[in-house]
């Protein structure tokens, strides 16, 4: 049930992101963290990084020139950081809030009575 519940917790995430916008994806990692049968934290992380990580590829595929300008404005204003730091910067974010949403979704998943 491991890499099903990333795939279903990654199209949540990606479906309720692009509907309702960036802070529903978190629902994402929580369903992945529910379903997993061990380490939730680690699959809600790779759920809502991994979803996260598609929507930049898919950005920069259709507006290359335009993200990179982003990225570069963006790293100049942040402290003249380089501007692939960016993107890898929102990934660290995406994944330490898929962690906490993953936990939190094994916690609230029933216990199993032996």
């Amino acid at each position: 049930m491991s890499r099903s519940s990333i795939a279903l917790g990654m199209v949540i995430a990606l479906t309720l992101h692009v509907l309702f916008g960036w802070i529903w994806a978190i629902a994402g990692s929580l369903v992945a963290g529910f379903l997993a049968s061990s380490r939730p934290a680690l699959r809600g992380a790779a759920a809502l990084a991994g979803s996260w990580a598609l929507l930049i590829g898919w950005n920069m595929a259709v507006a290359p020139a335009e993200n990179l300008n982003m990225m570069e404005t963006m790293g100049s204003l942040l402290g003249g950081m380089p501007g692939f730091v960016i993107p890898l910067s929102t990934l660290l974010i995406a994944s330490l809030l898929g962690a906490v949403a993953g936990l939190l979704g094994g916690a609230i998943r029933p216990a199993k009575s032996d």
